[in-house]
């Protein structure tokens, strides 16, 4: 079959439509859609973006079988490996690009474990770097300055095949469930145009500055209510010894 028509008609099945519905909402004829299954036919493409509007798609989707957010994640990661082998651009700018290019390939991954059904147990983005960055390939082809900022920030775990980018589930990798609400924000990041998710890497990466400048600054130890009343018994102790010992009149010499 026609991989357009399939992709068509797979979806009407997946959502429990009719093609009479399709028809009558995009102002196809009947026998024009019975023309296309019963000779395999590639629907024309004036059809395409009111077909797609139906059915919630892409166009996209419906044309290559890839949909705008593919699209968004491939030239994102394209466009951060250029930044991140360029080395008039300052150190700063290549390592946001190569976070980026893990966001994009995090991006693919989540949706390779949407689609095979353990999206709840795939690990956090800050995981995920770790994941990848235990890997030598990635060491090989990330510039060292770059490579070693990245360890001190995300460390190393295992979790990701080496050569590979997606996580497979693996129950013997404590702790690296994704929250539900994780999985929103991840799908209104991918919505975002490019200066969109600029901004949100900015900030993120000021909040982990002020993050990590925090957790280095030496706190004041509280002291706790005893040792407070201890502290106060043994000022006022002193205070009352000073104030008898000026009370007191000096003895005279006598001969």
């Amino acid at each position: 079959m026609n991989e357009v028509l399939k992709r068509i008609i797979d979806e009407l099945y997946a959502q429990k439509k009719k093609t009479t519905e399709l028809c009558k909402a995009t102002g196809i004829a009947n026998s024009t859609f019975s023309t296309w299954k019963k000779e395999n036919r590639e629907p024309q493409l004036k059809y395409i973006p009111d077909i797609a509007r139906f059915l919630g798609v892409s166009t996209d989707y419906l044309l290559i079988g890839k949909d705008g957010r593919y699209i968004r994640r491939e030239n994102d990661k394209v466009a951060a490996r250029a930044k991140i082998n360029n080395e008039s651009l300052p150190i700063s700018e290549r390592y946001h690009a190569k976070l980026q290019e893990y966001r994009a390939l995090f991006d693919r991954s989540i949706e390779f474990a949407e689609d095979n059904g353990f999206i709840d147990a795939h690990p956090c983005f800050n995981q995920y770097v770790a994941m990848m960055l235990n890997q030598n390939v990635e060491k090989k082809r990330t510039p060292a300055e770059i490579y070693k900022r990245l360890i001190a920030e995300y460390g190393t775990l295992q979790g990701i095949k080496e050569g590979t980018s997606y996580w497979l589930a693996d129950s013997s990798i404590p702790d690296n469930r994704i929250a539900s609400e994780e999985v929103e924000l991840i799908k209104k990041y991918r919505e975002l145009d490019a200066r969109g998710k600029e901004t949100v890497e900015f900030i993120l990466d000021r909040e982990y500055n002020l993050a990590a400048q925090a957790a280095n600054t030496p706190q004041k130890q509280p002291v706790n209510d005893r040792e407070k009343e201890l502290e106060e018994f043994r000022a006022n102790w002193k205070r009352d010894r000073e104030k008898q010992k000026k009370s007191v009149p000096a003895k005279e010499n006598t001969v």
